[in-house]
């Protein structure tokens, strides 16, 4: 009887010996994370996806949550982790920090626990509790839980996956955020516009000072003149020639009755130079304001209202 127990625990001892330990299925687990072998992708997600216990990470959040996650939510939330623990985000700031083992209890029959120190170059670093659970067919250790040390037993510490809610909410925030962006750039787009508009004004100005009509707003208060000085020839003259009319000689003599004053209020330049808008405020005779707008146009270096007047 002796010597057949001497022969179980030879033939047991490196049986044992090839178990893997919570240690090295861990250890499993980061070169997976960090692939500096260069694994195939797919190769290195199976890696993680076995090394992670999605089933114990979820009864512990059901816990703490004191609820019982339905079929759709728990599918939902294994398909969110599944995409965190192949994603470059989650694989970067494993590569940011260097992962030191620093205590392996012997297990607890199917519950095991590390101690591993996570430090980034040239800071402090913090340790953690790995909380692990030996798989069903009892060959492999997958870690559901990495707590701090410094908080509650009871915490969470491996990030929880973002719901498809909450990860709706997050794009509709940057969105938001967006929108708010584009709506800056339109307003500072307007005030360059209209900083241009007014530049370009002025450069018609400075070209035009030694020409009566070399301006938009030399034509403009051509116009002005001539019109409440009775000049219809002049007021005529002001406009392009495919505008001048005989018949628009009683509307000018009509509204020359009425007006008591004309004011240019603003000059915009349109069409790299080509174009303008006129602002002009009319004044009549019984105090009544009214706002206008002319186009005109430059031919030949001269302008001209583009109208019918």
């Amino acid at each position: 009887m002796a010597r057949m127990l001497l022969l179980l625990a030879l033939v047991a001892a490196p049986l044992a010996a090839q178990a893997p330990t919570p240690r090295a299925c861990f250890e499993q687990f980061v070169a997976a994370v960090l692939n500096e072998a260069g694994a195939a992708e797919a190769d290195r997600t199976r890696a993680l996806q076995r090394c992670f216990d999605f089933e114990a990470w979820a009864a512990e959040r059901e816990i703490d949550e004191n609820r019982k996650f339905p079929a759709e939510e728990r599918t939902r939330l294994k398909a969110d982790w599944d995409t965190l623990l192949a994603s470059a985000e989650f694989r970067d700031n494993w590569k940011k920090r260097k992962v030191t083992i620093i205590d392996a209890p012997a297990p607890a029959q199917s519950e095991a626990t590390l101690q591993i120190k996570l430090s980034a170059e040239g800071q402090r670093g913090e340790t953690f509790q790995v909380k692990l659970r030996l798989n069903p067919a009892g060959d492999f250790w997958r870690w559901y839980a990495i707590v701090p040390l410094d908080r509650k037993a009871g915490d969470n510490p491996a990030p929880a996956p973002r719901t498809t809610a909450q990860q709706l909410a997050d794009i509709e925030a940057k969105l938001a955020e967006v929108d708010s962006a584009a709506r800056q750039l339109e307003l500072a787009k307007e005030e360059l516009l209209r900083q241009q508009r007014e530049l370009r004004a002025k450069l018609e100005e400075e070209r035009g000072a030694d020409k009566e009509l070399g301006s938009p707003r030399a034509l403009a208060e051509v116009a002005g003149r001539c019109l409440l000085s009775n000049d219809w020839g002049g007021f005529l003259l002001a406009h392009a020639p495919a505008h001048r009319s005989d018949a628009a000689k009683q509307r000018f003599g009509q509204l020359r009755i009425k007006l008591a004053g004309w004011t240019v209020k603003q000059v915009v330049v349109e069409q790299e130079g080509k174009r303008a808008l006129l602002g002009v405020e009319l004044r009549f005779i019984g105090g009544e304001m009214r706002q206008i707008v002319l186009e005109a146009v430059r031919v030949d270096g001269r302008w001209w209202i583009d109208e019918a007047p």
